[in-house]
């Protein structure tokens, strides 16, 4: 018997973790048997809903009903309210805890049971209650709610300068612009990179020589700014390693209404890609080249791969990679025969159905060469460089 948290489907909850096969020690399996004693509290249906159906997708049995006799509320009801009235026989009475209904009629029944009315009294967050010899007196009240935290100035300590910038930043959005320079030299080190954090109203997509401009709702990308490399000029401070004045890098923003909390990025133009390509050095070599665009699909991997045929649909998927295990891959596919050009963008995140997973692109001398090359990497790459978690629905 296992006794866990989670009866109110609580996101970090033990339940949870185990209808989501997010548990590291405890799997949910058909033929388990799940009762869930609680009520739900209002406001929490929902995740309560998910955390069940995800429990009969695992074949579990699972008790919930309400009509099962398996929950005692942890409330007073208003019989045992009456008796802790007649006992304590208060001169004073004030309901706290629960929703406003909930207080007006714990008054009701302190009235009810011989409190003098006047000495019942409803009070409101913040509200100063004072006691005299007069009597129970509510004629002022302080500042309450939520405290805000900021781990530099510690708690209610955020001014309203500070918390107007915020605002502001959370309707309009904002933008960051990436660029790694060397410390010794100032050479760009990768290329650099503009990232935007919006939800709604014009998204930016950054170009070497421009800036376009298309309507699209909720979105968050990070975009590639490939950019000469802008040596030291003779004027420069020498101290000064992040002065970029030579470095030009268009920028706009418009209006934005909200900050999603989306981490994806945006695939980069494979038309761009062959240019460089075909104007880098070996590229007189190439004889062709090929290119593998992975996208999130709504096939599930259990299906496509397994052959399970009741396998569940995919709305999404969560992505991420390691950069050194990739770039060990791209340095042994470069190392292939007949190969001149590898190049590899991965995106990361949340993704949805049809956002792009990875983009790769090999040149070599000739077909079999570059097939077998590329067949290698995106094969190294998805075995042992990357993690996908899929999202059903």
């Amino acid at each position: 018997v296992i006794i866990s948290t989670g009866s109110q489907g609580e996101a970090m909850s033990a339940l949870y973790r185990m209808a989501f096969s997010e548990h590291k020690q405890i799997h949910i399996d058909a033929g388990d048997r799940v009762i869930i004693s609680a009520s739900a509290i209002p406001g929490n249906e929902n995740t309560i809903s998910r955390v069940i159906d995800e429990l009969f997708h695992k074949g579990a049995e699972v008790i919930y009903d309400r009509h099962t006799d398996l929950h005692v509320s942890g409330h007073a009801c208003q019989e045992e309210q009456k008796m802790m009235l007649a006992l304590v026989r208060p001169k004073y009475f004030i309901p706290v805890h629960g929703e406003y209904r909930m207080l007006v009629k714990h008054a009701e029944l302190g009235k009810m049971m011989g409190v003098a009315p006047k000495n019942v009294i409803i009070a409101e967050n913040g509200q100063v209650i004072e006691f005299t010899k007069k009597g129970i007196l509510s004629e002022s009240s302080v500042t309450a709610g939520a405290v805000l935290v900021d781990g530099s100035v510690g708690m209610g300590e955020v001014g309203s300068v500070v918390m107007h910038d915020r605002h502001r930043l959370a309707e309009d959005g904002m933008i960051v612009v990436v660029i790694p320079v060397s410390s010794y030299d100032r050479k760009l080190l990768a290329d650099p990179e503009i990232i935007t954090r919006e939800n709604h109203g014009k998204l930016l997509r950054a170009e070497p020589h421009r800036l376009e401009h298309r309507e699209e709702q909720g979105e968050e990308q990070s975009f590639e700014l490939p950019l000469q490399d802008h040596p030291a000029q003779p004027d420069d401070p020498p101290d000064d390693h992040r002065n970029l004045k030579n470095t030009q890098i268009p920028v706009c923003a418009g209006r934005r209404e909200s900050v999603k909390r989306r981490e994806k990025r945006m695939r980069p133009s494979v038309d761009q890609w062959l240019a460089e390509a075909k104007a880098a050095p070996g590229a007189e070599n190439c004889g062709m080249y090929l290119t593998h665009c992975g996208t999130v699909r709504q096939s599930a991997r259990a299906k496509v791969r397994l052959g399970e045929a009741e396998a569940r649909s995919v709305i999404g998927m969560r992505f991420s990679y390691d950069a050194e295990k990739v770039a060990a891959a791209v340095r042994e596919t470069e190392a292939l025969e007949g190969i001149f050009h590898v190049r590899v963008w991965l995106n990361e995140g949340e993704l949805r159905l049809g956002d792009d997973i990875m983009l790769v692109l090999i040149g070599g001398d000739i077909r079999p060469h570059v097939v077998d090359a590329l067949q290698f990497l995106v094969g190294r790459i998805k075995s042992e460089c990357v993690r996908e978690e899929e999202i059903f629905a």
